[in-house]
């Protein structure tokens, strides 16, 4: 089953753009053109948004009035700004699009600490903790602190650290837009890094742990791009000179310190281009406002908008049931039409438990493939809300012998074997990285203990030097157990030995410590053998689903080290890649060229289709999932988030579409005995015409 979407068109490329520009839709073509100085572009699901944004860049370039390097376009994942550039080089030759600027927040934020950072008295150098590493932080601030440490914990502090960003936002935009001057735009940079808290609250140690080990969070990089237009106007109105134009993706995705950053950056004199679905919101658990797309003309009166509401994507059924829910999602109101003639109803599955719902959808698709329907397993994506329904699905696929691929679960960047090898770099790029001392010890069979580790991180702290130096110069001579004493000492040796290999030549150095300290003959060993007679404790389905993931162990390390022979240049580099990559990479890179059936959550679905769309686990209580703060509400209250996330779901197929939902199943998060489960109220949300409902 071939993929379907609106074609591309190649054209010669002495008017390839003009041409590109003059075959869009009427309403692309009007998104594309907009003269007015702040647009806001409401793409629905499948309606050409990335067309439409290569196009509004060809536009721009191609008039001649607008030069290339005056242009930024930011996008939300590394994916979505390689596709961008696919269109546009073969619209332009490569002398037309130099300067071009296509970026992330996160990207943009670290390019300005690697050249400005010191004017707020930030290390250029200065490494970035992702958010494993970040909550990491919080919980050692956390038992330090000798508070409760738990994951809810840890979700209350992120909430707050936040919570008082965004309120240190405001007062920041406002004293840049008031023309304050920048001590007192200072001044707030440095509450906004803790100062303002009392010494022993957890926020307060929070920061002054970043600052310590020098090094700052995701959240963190935009508040210092803030902070630094904010109290260097000199900069700040260079900047506006350099880029004028400025076009985002999938607006309804930012978040308030994202968006006061472009805002300064645009200024008055500069023309603003957005392009979003409030309808796909479903990123509000990482602080996105899907209100500043709905709202955008409080911040500019003058704003036009254009609907884009021709779907090239999705069947016309599909398209019912989609319309069906956003209605109920959106306060910006579209409908979508189809340009499809596939009459395919949307198929609901009602099966008895779990497994006969796995293996009905293997089964389905066995007869599928069979009968030419499905071209390439690649054209299949099962999604699902909770990661834990991936096992049965799973097992049902492989036992029928159709390739398959769980993307999800622990993402890449969360790999223990990938958080150490990501430790070492810190290391090698900041010695004082005490919280990077934690994760590359795991890259020894028998490191030395938590207690071990943090014993040498707080004499580090306290006499001011590397962690490396510390357990060396320190620790070593003052443990009293020689098992620790000798797993540190030959633990620093390797370390010591590793960092100038690492310093000179990324990858080579990565490869002679997974020799060294053997991290990737464990991760071979550690798969198991798959004869169940060899482990009679474990049923078939846990056993194979184990050697699938094991063997993903290895695979990632040498992705990491073949990123870092990609990458080139010093570590620094690296890692920066390294952390951009794990903003959207939830799992090892997959390109879509593997013949395989690809099982994932439907937030790693976002921006992904398929010409046949499986979602399993319609149920109440796992999709929509049960939220810690919905508990106390009404029973029949839907978090707005979750529908939209089935919305998302559902505009990921192109042909068809299989909704499932299970009768009994294990309350969400556990193993006990399936109980009785009513479908999800979602799918009553369908309209009668648009879907099949099927008993199994």
């Amino acid at each position: 089953m071939a993929v379907m979407t609106q074609p591309e068109v190649v054209f010669p490329a002495s008017d390839a753009w003009r041409r590109y520009v003059d075959s869009l839709t009427p309403e692309q073509r009007a998104a594309a053109t907009a003269i007015a100085s702040v647009t806001r572009v409401i793409a629905g699901a499948g309606t050409g948004k990335t067309r439409v944004l290569a196009a509004r860049v060809a536009a721009l370039v191609g008039s001649g009035a607008v030069p290339a390097a005056e242009i930024v376009v930011v996008t939300f994942t590394r994916k979505a700004a390689g596709e961008l550039r696919r269109r546009l080089d073969a619209l332009f030759p490569a002398e037309t699009l130099r300067g071009l600027t296509v970026t992330t927040f996160h990207a943009l934020g670290l390019q300005l600490l690697r050249t400005e950072g010191g004017r707020l008295g930030l290390s250029t150098r200065a490494t970035v903790l992702d958010a494993v590493d970040a909550r990491r932080m919080m919980k050692h601030v956390l038992e330090a602190g000798h508070l409760p440490a738990t994951g809810r914990a840890v979700d209350d502090l992120s909430a707050r650290i936040e919570a008082e960003r965004s309120t240190l936002t405001t007062e920041l935009y406002a004293s840049a837009t008031a023309g304050e001057t920048s001590v007192r735009g200072l001044s707030v940079w440095r509450r906004l890094a803790g100062f303002g808290a009392a010494a022993s609250d957890p926020y307060h140690r929070y920061h002054a742990a970043l600052e310590r080990d020098k090094v700052l969070d995701f959240g963190l990089l935009e508040h210092a791009g803030l902070a630094l237009l904010a109290t260097e106007p000199e900069l700040c109105r260079s900047l506006r000179q350099q880029w004028r134009h400025w076009i985002v993706d999938e607006f309804q995705d930012v978040n308030t310190t994202q968006f006061r950053l472009l805002q300064l950056l645009v200024g008055r004199s500069g023309t603003l281009t957005v392009v979003g679905d409030d309808a796909q919101a479903i990123y509000g658990w990482r602080g996105a406002r899907p209100d500043l797309l709905r709202q955008l003309e409080r911040e500019y009166p003058d704003v036009e908008t254009i609907t884009l509401t021709t779907n090239f994507r999705s069947a016309p059924k599909i398209i019912e049931a989609a319309n069906a829910v956003s209605r109920r999602t959106t306060a910006l109101p579209r409908t979508l039409e189809s340009v499809r003639e596939e009459l395919f109803p949307v198929l609901v599955l009602d099966t008895p438990s779990p497994a006969v719902e796995a293996q009905e959808i293997a089964r389905r698709l066995a007869v599928w493939r069979e009968q030419g329907v499905i071209a390439s397993w690649r054209d299949v994506l099962i999604l699902y809300r909770r990661h834990e329904l991936a096992a049965a699905v799973e097992y049902a696929l492989r036992t029928r012998g159709i390739p398959c691929r769980v993307l999800g679960g622990l993402t890449h960047f969360e790999r223990p074997e990938v958080r150490a090898l990501l430790g070492v770099l810190r290391l090698a790029i900041n010695p004082r990285d005490g919280a990077a001392l934690v994760p590359a010890m795991a890259v020894f069979a028998t490191p030395p203990s938590t207690g071990t580790i943090n014993t040498v991180i707080s004499a580090a702290n306290a006499a001011g030097v590397g962690v490396l130096e510390a357990a060396r110069e320190t620790v070593s001579a003052q443990l009293t157990s020689t098992p620790q004493r000798v797993r540190l000492t030959r633990a620093v040796e390797v370390l010591e030995a590793a960092m100038p290999r690492v310093q000179r030549h990324p990858a080579t150095g990565l490869r002679w410590l997974l020799s060294e300290s053997g991290l990737r003959n464990r991760c071979v060993d550690a798969v198991p053998d798959a004869d169940p007679s060899l482990h009679p404790e474990m049923d078939a389905r846990e056993l194979a689903a184990l050697v699938w993931r094991r063997q993903d162990r290895v695979e990632a390390l040498d992705t990491v080290v073949a990123w870092a022979d990609e990458i080139g240049g010093g570590p620094l580099k690296v890692l920066d890649a390294c952390v951009e990559r794990s903003m959207d990479d939830d799992t090892l890179p997959d390109d879509g060229r593997l013949d395989v059936v690809r099982c994932m959550s439907v937030h790693a679905a976002k921006g992904l289709e398929a010409p046949v769309v499986a979602v399993v686990g319609c149920n109440e209580q796992h999709f929509p999932a049960r939220r810690r703060d919905l508990e106390a509400l009404r029973a029949d209250l839907t978090d707005p988030e979750e529908l939209r996330l089935f919305y998302v779901a559902v505009t990921r197929a192109q042909v068809r579409l299989i909704l499932t939902a299970a009768r009994a199943r294990s309350k969400p998060g556990t193993r006990s005995a399936p109980v009785s489960t009513p479908p999800s109220r979602f799918l009553s949300y369908l309209p009668d015409w648009a879907y099949m409902s099927v008993r199994v």
